[in-house]
């Protein structure tokens, strides 16, 4: 529990914003982006303060917000008045119930686990993100669903919150990366 402890603390730390806003200000995904850093901020004052209903909640949209902002520098998504619609080939996938699925070209893209299934179409290093749980009965989608839909109310804590900072460290390195480093 100490380590636990230990490691949701970090978060406060200087070094920790630092490496963490470091590579935000060196991605350019558009005007959107551009405005996350301080919506970020906001999410980690509230985890300072340890209101993590508030920071949660930040932090989910943001997640979601960033693989947007994503899809659509990589021309994967379009803006189409109120909605998103998808640009590119047929996808096919099985989904959690093991059952084929398809995202055809112009699909109206309304959440995040169509956004998820582009994004590894793009690039198998969000194939990572089906790995992305917050315990053993919650993946990333129906955690985030839950939870900014008002359904579920008692998984506002600080180890919540830790672990999808983490997460978007995590992005926002491969983003970093992905952009400064031609392989």
């Amino acid at each position: 529990f100490r380590i636990i402890s230990y490691f949701c603390q970090l978060i406060n730390s200087d070094y920790f914003n630092k490496m963490f806003f470091s590579a935000t200000s060196h991605i350019e995904l558009g005007e959107n982006f551009t405005k996350r850093e301080a919506v970020l901020k906001e999410a980690f004052e509230l985890y300072k303060l340890e209101y993590y209903a508030g920071c949660l909640t930040l932090l989910y949209g943001q997640l979601e917000g960033i693989l947007t902002d994503y899809l659509v520098y990589k021309s994967a998504i379009v803006k189409s008045g109120t909605v998103y619609k998808y640009c590119g080939e047929k996808i096919n996938y099985m989904n959690d119930k093991n059952q084929e699925q398809t995202i055809n070209k112009n699909k109206n893209i309304t959440g995040i686990y169509d956004k998820i299934i582009i994004a590894k179409d793009i690039n198998e290093y969000f194939d990572k993100l089906d790995a992305y749980r917050l315990d053993s009965e919650h993946k990333i989608n129906n955690d985030r669903n839950d939870i900014l839909h008002g359904n579920i109310l008692d998984r506002f804590t600080r180890e919540r919150c830790f672990i999808v900072i983490i997460w978007l460290m995590s992005i926002l390195k491969f983003l970093y990366f992905e952009k400064n480093i031609k392989l």
